[in-house]
């Protein structure tokens, strides 16, 4: 998983808590993250612009974004108001704001792109 917090913007996981891998890593990363979140692979979808709030535990979908992903994306072209939002554990300090990447496997993974938001079932090592 490694590579992958090296890119990301910010990680989601169902489930974790304060000293899960996905948590103790985005820390040594910087990383905004927030665990313990139910369902987040099937709340949120790949492309969905979300801002993550690692000191409150928020996740907010900004805008449904587009099917095809760049490398980078605008803020500027975000409406205001929020779609929808998740709560979970915050374990991790500061704001991500970006496209979402959910990743049921790590084959998946490989997809992902510089400044996604990774949002995953779980980080831990004997998941991969």
């Amino acid at each position: 998983w490694t590579p992958y917090f090296a890119i990301a913007s910010g990680l989601v996981t169902e489930i974790g808590g304060m000293l899960s891998h996905g948590a103790v890593v985005a820390r040594e990363y910087g990383l905004p993250c927030v665990v313990n979140v139910p369902g987040a692979c099937d709340s949120f979808r790949t492309g969905q612009i979300i801002e993550l709030d690692g000191s409150t535990g928020i996740i907010k979908v900004i805008s449904e974004g587009t099917s095809s992903l760049s490398n980078s994306f605008n803020t500027d072209d975000l409406f205001s108001g929020d779609i929808s939002d998740e709560q979970g554990t915050p374990v991790s300090t500061g704001v991500g704001r970006g496209p979402a990447r959910v990743v049921r496997t790590l084959e998946e993974a490989h997809e992902m792109k510089p400044g996604e938001i990774l949002i995953c079932p779980i980080t831990d090592v004997g998941w991969t």
